[in-house]
């Protein structure tokens, strides 16, 4: 046989024995990750988006400040609210949601304040607390993510069911915000929406359903490590390593993420640029709203108001509204609240999310103001 040939065939066998050695690994490493997880958005979660039509109780086993601290077992961490039980639902387009898209007045996109992911259950989140509420539908597509993804979410959502001005987004102090220079506008075209729903369904299922063959586990699992690199080498924090800032309010224990408490002072921040209303596309005639929920630290450690903490971010805000689509910073009510020492606490004590009751307060605010639910 001719060397070179011979050569070939040796590669390749070896890749293909490689990727197979490889893909097994990953599919035993990614068993193990959901078994060890100790929250279940961690169980579920596809990258982008969770598996579909899960509806299982499930425990969260600890907060993820405790987590961040090094925490294996909940007794490790000194300011732990214990494990909490709740129900994880999802609908078969992968998102924690307990409405259907079909029955939906409005439709939300968020991360995982809007899943409630401190360890609520989903009859506690947003969409649920603002039906109570206000009578009307809310669907929400919940998962972790940044500004870019929720706008696709409405993209592909668009594509199915047309919803006419009727989409709120949901941002984070936290983690949405960025640096103007630092970040890219994303591309997002119209299609023209089917006159037959269950054809739309059906080709969407196929797509994700190719999408899956297309990312084998070793490819999950690369995707997972660089997203958790991509996270810490993106953090606007200037810090090597994430750390709890422990204090003690109403004679309780409360960790405070030290990264989010330097985001919520960078005057720097402010919205990336693809929710500029310039590259919002067909989607600007689309959102109604966007929904601004501060930190735990800007809650409770500031009284900084929005124009001081971040004043670039002000003034997006003022073109959004110029451009018709209203905007609504939670940090008054919340702070206003929190203020009460009957209060029950608005955030978990060993998480970055807030609970069931700060929830409940965002909803109110939300349905007290004149613009976001016109």
């Amino acid at each position: 046989m001719h060397p070179i040939k011979q050569a070939l065939i040796i590669t390749s066998t070896t890749i293909l024995a490689t990727t197979l050695l490889g893909n097994i690994y990953a599919s035993l490493k990614l068993k193990q990750m959901r078994a060890e997880a100790y929250r279940p958005t961690d169980r579920y979660s596809l990258g982008k988006r969770y598996e579909s039509n899960v509806n299982v109780i499930e425990t969260t086993k600890f907060g993820d400040l405790c987590a961040l601290s090094g925490t294996q077992k909940q007794e490790q961490c000194i300011f732990s609210e214990g494990p909490r039980t709740a129900l994880f639902q999802t609908d078969r387009r992968g998102w924690k949601t307990s409405e259907k898209l079909e029955k939906a007045d409005f439709v939300i996109a968020g991360d995982s304040f809007l899943g409630a992911l401190g360890g609520d259950s989903n009859k506690d989140q947003l969409g649920q607390q603002l039906y109570r509420l206000t009578g009307k539908r809310f669907y929400e597509a919940a998962h972790p993510g940044d500004p870019g993804d929720y706008l696709l979410r409405i993209h592909e959502l668009y594509q199915e069911r047309p919803l006419s001005q009727k989409y709120l987004l949901l941002i984070f102090e936290g983690n949405d915000l960025a640096i103007k220079g630092n970040s890219f506008p994303i591309s997002i075209q119209p299609h023209p929406s089917d006159e037959r729903p269950w054809l739309a369904a059906t080709r969407h299922t196929l797509d994700r359903w190719i999408a899956q063959l297309k990312s084998p586990p070793l490819l999950k699992l690369l995707a997972i490590y660089l997203e958790s690199y991509r996270i810490q080498i993106n953090r606007i924090t200037h810090v090597k390593a994430d750390a709890s800032l422990i204090l003690e309010i109403n004679n309780k224990q409360h960790a405070f993420g030290i990264n989010n408490g330097l985001t919520s002072i960078d005057k720097n921040l402010s919205l990336p640029l693809s929710i500029h209303p310039n590259h919002l596309g067909y989607l600007k005639t689309k959102i109604k709203c966007i929904i601004f929920v501060p930190t735990k630290y800007s809650v409770y450690l500031s009284s900084q108001p929005l124009k001081e903490r971040h004043p670039i971010l002000v003034k997006d805000f003022q073109k959004l509204n110029a451009a018709g689509i209203a905007t609504l910073d939670l940090t008054p009510a919340l702070r206003q609240k929190a203020s009460i020492k009957t209060q029950n606490p608005l955030w978990w004590r060993d998480d970055t999310h807030w609970n069931k009751y700060g929830i409940k307060t965002a909803a109110d605010a939300i349905v007290s103001d004149k613009q976001c639910l016109r």
